[in-house]
């Protein structure tokens, strides 16, 4: 009678470890369907955000086929860009520096880029929850928004800085400022209007968040978005 009790317990505890050990297989090949079509999901957005981006680029060229080269060299630069936002959001040692360091990171590569020695860039971004595509989709929408403001915002040489700012304005609520101590923009200036390239990225990345977007002028130029998160 022992044994078999004995037997009936080493049984029941082999069939207990070959049902989580069952449970966690499943959960793991769950997991990996779960990643395998957010990755389908963000690739289809991803390309679709190119396919825009290009048609953008073809009408500048087919309203002055003169800038052709000068186009491609852009769109080459803006999908470099959007590259470099990918593999530094994606990389797993990334998740330790919070957005915050991504954001001064992104600054830091505009400012070298363009020659903005005189440029000081400033973030502040405390921590959030957000999914990696609206990370990627601010990123962008800062990248155009600081580009903006190094192309219009100061006459070469000036000392000049971009603050950025992400924040929760409200529960439920997120906010995303671009903002510099440039110019400024025309009093009867309308952003919905606005036909330049990067104002025209920066609300189709809008629209992918269902934002609102804002451009102010005073003493200066700032750029918000606000959105549900």
């Amino acid at each position: 009678v022992g044994l078999d009790l004995y037997l009936i317990h080493a049984m029941i505890g082999a069939l207990e470890r070959l049902q989580a050990a069952r449970a966690r297989a499943d959960a793991l090949v769950e997991r990996q369907r779960t990643m395998f079509a957010e990755s389908q999901h963000r690739v289809a957005n991803n390309m679709q955000f190119v396919s825009s981006l290009l048609s953008m680029q073809k009408r500048k060229i087919s309203a002055d086929p003169a800038s052709a080269p000068a186009t491609l060299d852009d769109a080459v630069e803006r999908l470099r860009t959007m590259a470099r936002v990918h593999r530094r959001l994606y990389d797993p040692t990334a998740a330790t520096m919070g957005f915050g360091q991504d954001l001064q990171e992104i600054c830091t590569d505009l400012l070298g880029a363009a020659g903005g020695r005189n440029i000081e860039c400033q973030v502040e971004a405390p921590s959030m929850d957000l999914p990696v595509e609206t990370l990627i989709t601010l990123s962008l929408i800062t990248t155009e928004a600081v580009t903006n403001s190094l192309k219009h915002a100061w006459p070469e040489g000036e000392r000049g800085t971009i603050r950025i700012a992400l924040e929760r304005p409200a529960p439920g609520r997120v906010a995303l400022s671009v903002s510099d101590d440039g110019r400024g923009l025309p009093a009867d200036y309308d952003p919905a209007k606005g036909d330049s390239l990067g104002l025209r990225i920066i609300r189709s990345l809008v629209q992918q968040l269902g934002g609102e977007l804002s451009v102010a002028a005073g003493r200066g130029t700032t750029t918000r978005v606000v959105f549900a998160a």
